[in-house]
């Protein structure tokens, strides 16, 4: 199976390591962007309830207007040089939910930092993001 495919009207995401789906468009105006997001945890290869990442209004500066894709390669120090926001959902094995403005330095301002079971992923349950 690929890691990433389409079924029944949803794209599914199925990685050992992780990965990052880039939208390939510039949107500009007002706009919303929702999802509805399971982590599963069903006894699957690669199910594992962590890591429920977002980034948005993410930009490039002029000279990386010619790269690769946001994030190159996917690691996350890829991403230091851009501006964007990022919300990390359940990071660090679930034991972090944090907020951050990366602004093109590998300073990457931590905006809020949550722990606690609230603010953690749930095995199963679909969020609306």
């Amino acid at each position: 199976t690929q890691p990433v495919y389409a079924q029944s009207h949803a794209l599914v995401l199925d990685s050992a390591r992780g990965l990052t789906v880039w939208l390939n468009q510039r949107l500009t105006g007002h706009y919303e962007i929702t999802f509805t997001r399971t982590v599963l945890d069903a006894g699957g290869p690669h199910d594992r309830v962590s890591d429920m990442n977002q980034f948005w209004i993410a930009s490039k500066t002029q000279a990386q207007q010619r790269t690769a894709p946001f994030g190159g390669s996917g690691r996350f120090s890829d991403y230091d040089t851009l501006d964007l926001y990022y919300a990390g959902v359940g990071g660090n094995d679930n034991t972090t939910t944090r907020f951050r403005h990366y602004n093109g330095t590998s300073s990457r301002p931590l905006l809020a930092e949550y722990t606690a079971p609230p603010w953690l992923l749930r095995a199963n349950h679909a969020y609306h993001v």
